[in-house]
């Protein structure tokens, strides 16, 4: 088994109000990090919830876990609470736009790479979590994530 394997198999064994816990402990960094930077014409931010929309819909699929917890995290990350209605919107273009995702990734990437490697760092834990909520990183989902590893 490999680091990232064990990696991953370590968030899919955690308890739900420890992922709460972590995100809360990342997103005092990476918000903040992330609002002071643009990467051609994107605000960081936007680059952040873009990847893991990414994540959501890489494996196809998205339990009752995970869409509860991630319209937790939108909602955060964007600073404003957002409606079921919207949020069920923003998810339905992105798994309509799933492929689009493949080719946005290479941007994102980019951009990720000019951050520290704490923060980094800190953007792949956020994105394990997010896909280990329901208590399995599929293999689809650990593809997506080892593209910001790279």
């Amino acid at each position: 088994m490999t680091q990232f394997n064990r990696l991953c198999r370590s968030f899919e064994k955690m308890d739900p109000a420890d992922y709460v816990s972590i995100l809360a402990e990342k997103a005092v960094t990476v918000i903040p990090a992330l609002s002071e930077i643009e990467f051609n014409g994107i605000p960081g931010t936007m680059l952040l919830t873009e990847f893991i929309l990414g994540a959501i819909v890489a494996d196809g699929r998205l339990s009752e876990d995970e869409y509860n917890f991630t319209y937790r995290l939108f909602s955060a990350l964007l600073g404003e609470s957002i409606d079921a209605v919207t949020y069920n919107k923003l998810l339905a273009t992105a798994f309509d736009n799933k492929d689009d995702y493949k080719n946005f990734v290479d941007q994102v990437v980019d951009a990720l790479g000019t951050l520290s490697d704490s923060l980094k760092d800190d953007i792949i834990t956020i994105c394990l979590v997010i896909c280990a909520v329901d208590g399995k990183v599929s293999f689809g989902e650990k593809n997506w994530i080892k593209k910001l590893i790279r």
